[in-house]
């Protein structure tokens, strides 16, 4: 879609999304995206807050994880193994700034976060 500005008009205001992101730029970042969506947001910044979340939070609709999380003990591609090998029934889309296909898969978004790639596969993605 590249020089494509379109403009997405989505509301999820009863859509909860969990945002796996060590990086609070990127987080602010992807909150600006999100924010005419309407959708509630939950913010992890590592692993420790994303099981905490992820055994008290029923509601979640999609989640957007970076791969790299820092000083975590996983990283997002553990976690969304985590989420499967558990029956956790949750979309996940993994974000990076890794220029290697070994990390991609369909549900793989390179930073910087395009607008438009990120709300098309959201809209794939949730139910």
């Amino acid at each position: 879609m590249s020089g494509n500005n379109i403009n997405i008009s989505i509301d999820w205001n009863d859509k909860t999304i969990l945002i796996v992101e060590d990086n609070w730029a990127n987080a602010e970042l992807l909150k600006y995206i999100l924010r005419s969506t309407k959708a509630h947001l939950i913010f992890n910044k590592n692993s420790t807050e994303f099981f905490e979340t992820i055994k008290t939070t029923s509601d979640i609709n999609i989640i957007l994880m970076d791969i790299n999380l820092g000083e975590s003990d996983y990283t997002g591609i553990d976690l969304k193994k985590y989420l499967v090998d558990n029956n956790y029934n949750i979309p996940v889309i993994l974000q990076t700034a890794y220029d290697s296909t070994q990390f991609y898969d369909d549900n793989t978004l390179h930073k910087p976060i395009v607008k438009e790639n990120l709300f098309k596969l959201m809209i794939k993605l949730i139910k």
